[in-house]
């Protein structure tokens, strides 16, 4: 698999503009391309490790609204409580103290070099307490997050056919990702839609509160790796926090993005949610 060499942007471009990027049966194509590419303007031979963000990028999400997620979750939860006996609680109620928790926790937890980063365990522990439930039921509620995760992800085709081919998996593989959720609950979501992948480690901004966003999570990994910085191709969607930081560091990047087809889907359906939330005569001071 060789190319001349390609253009600055070039895959960018091809992707962002591309309406069957994540089909299965176009996956060969898509991981020829970012194949070529990386071959014609970095060269295998200068890469020991490969670096994915992890959520719409090796993890795809669907169309739906974040704060629409949260919502279905709290019908989750709502369902739960019900069946415990605790009935003096809406739907509306889970959902507003799961928004007033996580705005509080990202403003208040302990910060370290000013980056403030929540963490899920710290979020469903101050809804309950919010909402005058036990502790008993925070292991419960991280269960119904979890199994919520799992159930509206999927592997992305393109970059499961990369993964496989026999070049690249002689390289080390590991994630870099700014989430709320700790690395092993991650590393768990990735195993299970990419089985056969055998990650060296995992990074999560949960787990330590620094970010790819402030480039601290990146100094951390390369500190541990003991490799070049120059070493790792780093890739992901956001192109400010895999791109722009990842190279500020030190590290190569390749962009990702998410086809601007599919950035208009979410974007309706977000819009299609607020008025949603309005209609309702929910409280917009607590979405984010």
């Amino acid at each position: 698999m060789t190319s001349n060499i390609k253009e600055i942007g070039y895959l960018e471009k091809l992707f962002s503009e591309s309406v069957d990027l994540y089909e299965p049966e176009k996956a060969d194509l898509y991981a020829q391309a970012l194949y070529e590419y990386i071959e014609s303007r970095i060269g295998l031979d200068h890469v020991e490790i490969f670096s994915f963000d992890v959520f719409d990028t090796l993890l795809l999400r669907n169309e739906k609204y974040e704060l629409y997620r949260f919502l279905e979750i709290a019908e989750r939860v709502h369902k739960l409580l019900t069946v415990k006996g605790i009935t003096n609680l809406s739907v509306w109620d889970i959902y507003a103290a799961r928004l007033t928790a996580f705005r509080i926790c990202y403003r208040t937890v302990n910060h370290t070099h000013k980056i403030r980063e929540g963490k899920l365990i710290d979020v469903l522990a101050l809804m309950s307490k919010i909402l005058g439930l036990e502790v008993w039921i925070v292991p419960e509620i991280v269960r119904i997050e979890l199994t919520y995760e799992e159930e509206n992800l999927r592997v992305n085709p393109f970059l499961d056919t990369f993964l496989s081919y026999l070049d690249i998996k002689a390289k080390k593989i590991i994630f870099i990702s700014d989430m709320y959720l700790p690395g092993d609950w991650i590393n768990k979501l990735v195993l299970k839609y990419y089985p056969s992948l055998e990650l060296r480690k995992y990074y999560s901004s949960a787990d330590s509160s620094l970010t790819k966003s402030s480039g601290l999570l990146y100094d951390f990994a390369i500190k541990e790796l003991k490799v070049s910085r120059s070493a790792i191709v780093h890739m992901g969607d956001n192109f400010y926090s895999d791109v722009q930081c990842a190279k500020e560091r030190g590290l190569r990047a390749i962009h990702l993005p998410i086809p601007q087809k599919q950035l208009q889907v979410r974007e309706q359906e977000k819009q299609k949610f607020r008025t949603e939330l309005t209609a309702q005569g929910f409280d917009l001071s607590l979405v984010y």
